[in-house]
């Protein structure tokens, strides 16, 4: 269907074939996407920060309540020069900024796996934004 015309007319129809499959038919549709795109890394960040603390209270109050705390190496106890006391572990290795400063600011913050899940919450947002009209009467 697309061969013969030249790469942007073939963006063209890919963009426009991507649109009807998503059922996009309006500019707010449109809107509501990108939304959803640029939204989805913040979310997806905040998200994976509470886990993340979730799991480090959790693990402090295994601990503190009794819970049965991994075995620790001789030479790790000699090492740090505390006997008995355990280490807490490291901390996820942080992105460093030059890394942020980098990513172009016009770009979303998700990765490709993250498509699918975008897309759904896409979907979402606009039944909700639908039903929101009707009951208002629009």
């Amino acid at each position: 269907m697309s061969e013969g015309k030249s790469q942007k007319e073939q963006f063209l129809i890919q963009i426009d074939s991507i649109r009807k499959t998503l059922g996009i038919e309006s500019m707010e549709d449109i809107q509501l996407l990108v939304d959803v795109f640029y939204d989805f890394g913040r979310k997806k960040k905040e998200r994976l920060i509470r886990e993340e603390e979730e799991r480090k209270a959790a693990k402090e109050e295994q601990q503190s309540s009794g819970g049965v705390a991994p075995a620790k190496d001789a030479k790790d106890t000699k090492k740090n020069g505390e006997k008995g006391k355990q280490q807490p572990p490291p901390e996820p290795a942080a992105v460093d900024d030059e890394d942020q400063e980098e990513k172009d600011p016009y770009q979303p913050d998700i990765d490709l796996d993250d498509v699918v899940e975008v897309l759904e919450e896409f979907n979402i947002a606009r039944e909700n934004r639908l039903d929101n009209q009707d009951m208002v009467g629009n």
